[in-house]
């Protein structure tokens, strides 16, 4: 965290650290909420039970995958697929997107 300014991020990649970036507000956005919900008293959050963490951390794990598809193969025999999506490059592009849209590109790009 930098004072006076919110967390710093970095990454591989651009898109990497902007989802990074993303997720990080997102939770802390989150985090202040609960916190205010409560009026600060921590005792009063519902903390999930350790079952239900694993099960969110096994879906955050599977986060980039698209459904699985059954696939027939050269000889014969169907098998099922997954495919990863990179969602870091979805999500920067998206907003990059959005962003354009609503400021004008002429604006952004100098």
């Amino acid at each position: 965290m930098l004072e006076d300014h919110g967390p710093l991020v970095v990454g591989s990649r651009l898109e990497e650290a902007f989802s990074t970036m993303w997720f990080l507000t997102r939770a802390c956005q989150y985090q202040v909420r609960a916190m205010s919900s409560v009026g600060g008293d921590l005792s009063r959050i519902n903390i999930p039970t350790e079952k239900i963490e694993k099960e969110m951390n096994d879906r955050a794990d599977k986060f980039d995958e698209a459904p699985t598809i059954k696939v027939q193969r050269e000889d014969g025999v169907e098998e099922e697929v997954v495919e990863k999506h990179d969602t870091e490059a979805l999500m920067f592009h998206r907003a990059r997107r959005a962003a354009e849209t609503t400021f004008g590109a002429k604006n952004i790009y100098v």
